[in-house]
């Protein structure tokens, strides 16, 4: 979005910075419920083209990027399921699951380094997680002797 100081004019009215951002922000989840909706009818290439022309740089929930994620591989453009997967990883989030997603991705668009790389991540938030579980078991079972 262009940053714009003022009061300017949009489709015959005249508005602030501040109505431009709500426009903007509004017509993003218009475009995203078409998505939501043409994803549950398993119309996955049209919904992709419309994600595909969409800024995501901004959106923050998980949920979204997910869904986004999934309606991209679903329609077999893997090299854009790719970058949001990136692009959600780079904020921190969907945890394991999302690491895993990505070796995929790294595979079947042919980048085997990085998706070596994602795997020995995956492998080593694995290792952790067993082993806190066997900590807890472990703390479990003395305490029920």
């Amino acid at each position: 979005m262009i940053k714009l100081y003022g009061v300017f004019r949009y489709e015959g009215q005249f508005i602030d910075t501040l109505e431009v951002f709500n426009v903007d922000k509004y017509e993003f989840n218009i475009k995203l419920e078409q998505i939501k909706k043409l994803a549950a009818k398993k119309e996955y290439k049209q919904a992709a083209q419309i994600a595909k022309e969409m800024n995501w740089n901004k959106v923050k929930d998980w949920s979204t990027l997910a869904t986004v994620i999934n309606v991209q591989e679903a329609a077999g453009d893997y090299e854009e399921a790719r970058d949001m997967a990136i692009l959600a990883y780079n904020r921190n989030l969907g945890g394991r699951k999302l690491i895993y997603k990505l070796t995929e991705f790294f595979i079947k668009v042919n980048d085997f380094e990085k998706a070596e790389e994602s795997y020995k991540e995956y492998a080593k938030k694995i290792k952790k997680i067993l082993q806190y579980q066997h900590m807890m078991l472990t703390d479990i079972f003395y305490i029920m002797i």
